[in-house]
């Protein structure tokens, strides 16, 4: 009776070798056939661990650092593996144009975040959704509100927003960047629920937001495993539940106030006021149009401080340009404040605007793509379901300062 047990454990024992070998050489097989029919030579990569990936090299929250010198030894399009998960990382500006933006539909899906749960499917965050029908409704959806504020030249809100912003500024003059942040809320929220009440509140939960984003910013974004452990035991999960829950109340409640004031006929013209209005012609549900609207003046926030405070630091920086800059408002505009449609007429602000935006981009290209096919890249196969990457901190410094040279160009 042992023999017979005996017989059969080493009878099971063989099968399971056998089958764990079988899967062994099917994995390796398939690979090969991938590998040997896909079209492109394999994008150059770090020394790493099998599936963990190069995990010595990581400086933790200055990944970004990582990935320059990176790109100083592989050049500007490579790719990595982290925890299964493949990378691509793109660190020269043309590259991420070529790729990104004139390659858009194949590389136009997102990934879901390790920490915001629902990011690309709930419709909630429209910079972060997949590819789906929640994107499309939202885009639409931003696309009705800003060409309505547009048309209405913003209501008459930059003018008094920016007289009131250099009033600040002679009063705090080594507080500029702060200033800055204060007046783009008052002016995104102003846009958006029609008050700069919300303000301050909307600030901190989108530079929050920001830090939940970054692969340096969270743990969890490079080391995506950890996304599975129980909130009880990741303290990165319970500090985005606890912004989410204040997001929620700031946006929810900013909502409602808006809607109460427009109910009283007392709501000025915002993005809020135009859905009450053309409910039916947006096609969203409220709460939709509530999470489009609350987005919309997050990203705004975001989008308009970087550049103009980067326009503050390279006029700190070339004083000449400065000085050519005050000049022309003078003699053009005979000592009134600069208003939204004066920019025919002075080309030389327009063309430092130009070149700050262009030394550093307001859009946050850092946000990871996803790639829906295959792809071949300059000879170099780029596999689906990689995430792709541009790194904006290594772009920036590939982009020389502001010249003489290139703000005439600017001008032209």
């Amino acid at each position: 009776m042992a023999i017979t047990t005996s017989a059969a454990e080493l009878l099971t024992l063989q099968t399971v070798q056998l089958v764990s070998v079988a899967v062994v050489v099917v994995g390796i097989l398939r690979y090969a056939f991938n590998v040997l029919r896909r079209e492109g030579k394999p994008l150059p990569t770090p020394l790493a661990i099998p599936w963990a990936g190069p995990l010595w090299a990581i400086e933790g929250a200055t990944i970004y650092k990582t990935f320059k010198k990176w790109s100083d030894k592989f050049g500007s399009l490579y790719e990595v593996t982290l925890f299964g998960q493949n990378l691509i990382i793109i660190s020269d500006p043309v590259v991420a144009q070529e790729i990104l933006a004139q390659r858009a539909k194949t590389v136009s899906d997102r990934p879901a975040l390790a920490l915001v749960a629902g990011s690309k499917d709930s419709g909630k965050y429209l910079p972060f959704l997949g590819n789906n029908d929640h994107l499309t409704r939202q885009r639409r959806f931003g696309v009705l509100i800003n060409n309505y504020t547009a048309k209405a030249n913003y209501h008459g809100r930059m003018l008094p927003e920016s007289l009131r912003f250099a009033v600040q500024l002679m009063d705090k003059v080594e507080e500029p960047f702060v200033l800055v942040d204060q007046v783009c809320g008052r002016l995104s929220c102003r846009m958006a629920f029609g008050t700069p009440a919300p303000r301050a509140a909307i600030a901190r939960s989108a530079h929050n937001f920001m830090q939940n984003l970054s692969p340096g910013g969270r743990v969890a974004n490079v080391l995506t495993f950890l996304r599975h452990l129980p909130t009880a035991l990741n303290t990165e999960k319970q500090n985005e539940h606890m912004r989410v829950d204040i997001e929620d109340r700031v946006w929810y409640g900013s909502y409602k106030k808006a809607k109460a004031a427009y109910e009283a006929g007392t709501l000025p013209p915002s993005y809020a006021k135009y859905y009450l209005e053309q409910r039916e012609k947006t096609g969203l549900s409220e709460n939709e149009a509530l999470h489009g609207i609350a987005m919309m003046a997050t990203v705004s926030i975001l989008t308009l401080i970087a550049p103009l405070q980067r326009w503050f630091v390279i006029m700190a920086q070339y004083p000449q340009w400065q000085r050519a800059v005050s000049q022309e408002i003078d003699e053009q505009l005979g000592g009134r404040p600069v208003d939204v449609n004066d920019g025919p007429k002075l080309p030389i602000l327009r063309a430092t605007i130009l070149e700050s935006i262009r030394y550093a981009s307001p859009v946050p290209t850092g946000i990871p793509h996803r790639l829906e096919e295959d792809m071949v890249y300059n000879g170099y196969h780029l596999a689906k379901n990689s995430n792709v990457l541009a790194c904006d901190w290594v772009e920036q410094r590939l982009l020389a300062t502001i010249d003489c040279a290139k703000t005439n160009r600017a001008r032209e």
